[in-house]
């Protein structure tokens, strides 16, 4: 609410939305839904992107730059895990570092 009160635009935020917390998916433990809305009610802009493209992270943060008047928080939509079969979208990764081999086995999947 301050920062929307104080009228900063240069104020960027960036929330990482895979759906997912520590006890299991987001609507099931505490709906958080609807976000846009929420952030809209306290005075931000609010754009939402794929968080694993670059471009639109980049034409979001550019647009950002270029309001007035108001923050922007960016809702990035992601996938836990992404890119490694036995951790994507899978909340018991959520607070849990992977073993030595486990280690291995991702950094190869990220690789090829």
């Amino acid at each position: 609410m301050a920062a929307a009160h104080y009228k900063l635009d240069n104020l960027c935020a960036i929330l990482d939305m895979n759906g997912l917390q520590i006890d299991g998916d987001v609507t099931e433990v505490m709906n958080p839904f609807p976000l846009d809305e929420k952030f809209k009610a306290f005075g931000w802009h609010v754009l939402y992107v794929d968080g694993h493209d670059y471009d639109q992270l980049q034409a979001a943060y550019a647009q950002a730059r270029t309001l007035k008047g108001k923050p922007t928080m960016i809702i990035a939509k992601t996938i836990k895990g992404k890119g490694v079969s036995f951790m994507e979208n899978d909340y018991m990764w959520h607070g849990v570092a992977p073993s030595a081999e486990q280690a291995e086995a991702a950094l190869k999947e990220l690789e090829d």
